[in-house]
């Protein structure tokens, strides 16, 4: 059973095992769906910034009757994450590279609190994800590139460092792995 896209399935393969995932702009939960269909990840969080999307969503969560362990949510960005969600990985695709880093940017330490991966698929603008990332001690652990209808996608896999090692100008425009 997958629903995924080529992109989302790049994603879905950068997820570790048993984790608390927060899907944020879920696109009808798929990517939740699959996680929890699989046994990847424990708990998800479906995070949908309007009312139409967020029910899509819900109705696909109730198909597969996973709404104990899929809590779909409607908030702006990070604001879905709550510290007692244990959140340990975040994911954000689909969305430009700008629109990533003001999510994130506009993050609150407590929903960040439990956060040691991020899993970002910016469709453009990847430069401004891989600074943010960096500034953010967050290295980048694995990328991906997806080519699906006549467009390429880069997925990134950052996990929370103490320090993260700086890149140059080559590493912030292109993919490493």
């Amino acid at each position: 059973m997958t629903l995924l896209s080529k992109r989302l399935q790049a994603v879905y393969q950068m997820v570790d095992k048993d984790t608390r995932v927060a899907d944020i702009g879920s696109d009808h939960a798929y990517l939740p769906v699959e996680l929890m269909e699989e046994k990847i990840c424990q708990f998800a969080i479906a995070g949908e910034v309007a009312p139409g999307p967020m029910s899509r969503s819900k109705e696909d969560v109730d198909k597969f009757g996973l709404s104990k362990q899929i809590d779909v949510r409607l908030g702006d960005g990070l604001a879905v994450i709550k510290p007692e969600d244990q959140i340990d990985t975040v994911v954000i695709a689909g969305m430009g590279g700008i629109l990533i880093q003001n999510i994130l940017t506009r993050a609150t330490a407590d929903q960040l609190s439990n956060v040691k991966t991020l899993i970002l698929q910016p469709n453009i603008g990847e430069p401004l994800v891989r600074h943010w990332l960096v500034e953010n001690n967050f290295e980048i652990v694995d990328e991906d590139i997806i080519e699906e209808e006549h467009h390429v996608y880069e997925v990134i896999k950052a996990n929370k460092v103490a320090q993260a090692k700086p890149l140059n100008s080559a590493q912030i425009l292109m993919v490493q792995y």
